[in-house]
């Protein structure tokens, strides 16, 4: 996640493979640029609190100084309903949120004013979600949109076009267990 401050946050994944099986991590690194000269630069990373669980395959959004990260995946709990939020202005430590309404792997999320919306995703059996949802910051409580993507989507990109407007791009698109099997991913 890319901070206002040009840090960036390398947050949770595959930490290692163990017997055949990965493991994901709760761990989250700080990456901070030191410029010395308009020519000369060199990064520093350094270890941020670890989040509350570890998991991979998540969205994360940074929304009005905190970062937020969305379902994903991990061994003990499968695809993720739970959230968290890391306030980096304040305390710097992750604390759960509301939970989804749906367990979602590999979704999108981006941020439109005080809202945080997560697209499509999908679950273990690679079913694939149209779904959206809306998490209201302030009220801390997620809403199911009647609004649907066209398609079965994971993988996808969204971001804010417009004060009004998200453009959601790219994706594995799952209508069927038929394209799952064509799916050059899989």
């Amino acid at each position: 996640v890319y901070l206002p401050n040009n840090d960036f946050l390398v947050i949770g994944g595959l930490n290692q493979i163990v017997e055949d099986k990965p493991k994901f991590s709760d761990q989250v690194l700080k990456v901070s640029e030191v410029i010395i000269s308009p020519f000369q630069n060199f990064f520093t990373v350094n270890e941020s609190p670890h989040m509350k669980r570890p998991r991979g395959c998540f969205a994360s959004v940074f929304e009005n100084g905190c970062v937020y990260v969305l379902g994903g995946f991990n061994y003990f709990d499968k695809e993720l309903r739970a959230c968290e939020r890391l306030d980096t202005q304040g305390e710097n430590k992750w604390e759960e949120i509301a939970k989804m309404t749906y367990s979602r792997k590999n979704p999108s999320a981006c941020s439109v004013g005080s809202k945080i919306y997560v697209f499509g995703g999908g679950n273990v059996k690679c079913e694939g979600s149209n779904t959206i949802e809306q998490y209201t910051i302030d009220k801390n409580c997620w809403n199911l949109l009647k609004y649907r993507i066209s398609k079965k989507v994971a993988n996808c990109i969204s971001t804010k076009v417009s004060d009004s407007k998200i453009l959601i791009l790219g994706g594995s698109v799952y209508d069927s267990p038929e394209d799952i099997a064509k799916s050059p991913y899989v």
